[in-house]
């Protein structure tokens, strides 16, 4: 009776106190989160940027190839077309004072080798790739059936077993060295996407920078120095799974 007593004289001040306890523990789980996000988004946005590496306000070109049709018609894979977006939104996320510009190409490339480049697909449909893997010194190559060739191993794409591989080098652009090249390629259309997730700023794979960072090592990181890494993916319909660094290796400037 004293207990049911005690309630009732004093149930406007535990209602107080109940509510007050509850708004305490809403504020500070909501400035947890406000604070984790926006740490979240600014880090992430300066790494993305840092990793892409171009001069601020600089000019950059996103080069895709294309595949030629009867209709004269310039097509991209659905996966090439999800890398280009990749990159476009990345950029655009992290360069918000650069000109961005698109552009496509199957012969001519030679209007843009001069200017900062990322450009995306293989060297078959993309002349631009083509003319940049004829003049860089990376020790990396495709072979006649499409397979990436480097340091001794050869990275084929496989139907059966359902997995691909991609390539981001990122280095001086050999036509203009004050100028950057980031090349974002695969042994299929599949590895083309796997790689340009290496610049995901929404990190829909969070596991594969963590890695890519790993393998890359902390005195690059801490110079920014130049890169080639290859990813492997499993190819799921128009999508990938199970992303995994095979390999980064620094590149002299």
């Amino acid at each position: 009776m004293e207990t049911l007593k005690y309630f009732q004289q004093n149930i406007d001040s535990l209602i107080i106190g109940v509510v007050a306890s509850v708004i305490a523990i809403l504020l500070q789980v909501f400035v947890k989160v406000i604070v984790e996000t926006t740490t979240y988004l600014i880090t992430s946005r300066l790494l993305i940027k840092r990793l892409f590496s171009f001069s601020k306000r600089s000019k950059v070109f996103v080069v895709s190839g294309s595949i030629q049709n009867s209709n004269d018609l310039s097509l991209l894979a659905s996966t090439d077309a999800d890398a280009a977006a990749n990159m476009l939104s990345a950029l655009r996320d992290v360069y918000p004072e650069t000109q961005i510009i698109r552009y496509y190409t199957t012969k001519n490339a030679f209007i843009v080798l001069n200017e900062n480049i990322v450009t995306i697909g293989g060297p078959v449909h993309n002349a631009c790739t083509k003319h940049m893997f004829d003049n860089l010194n990376t020790g990396i190559s495709f072979d006649e059936n499409d397979n990436l060739v480097f340091e001794g191993e050869i990275y084929s794409k496989s139907i059966d077993n359902r997995i691909d591989y991609g390539l981001v080098i990122r280095t001086n652009n050999p036509f203009s060295t004050s100028k950057k090249l980031i090349l974002i390629a695969g042994c299929g259309s599949h590895g083309v996407l796997a790689a340009s997730l290496i610049f995901d700023k929404n990190r829909e794979f969070k596991n594969l920078y963590k890695k890519f960072k790993s393998k890359r090592l902390f005195i690059n990181r801490l110079l920014n120095r130049n890169f080639i890494s290859i990813i492997k993916c499993n190819m799921t319909e128009n999508y990938i799974s199970n992303l995994e660094i095979i390999t980064v290796k620094t590149l002299k400037s």
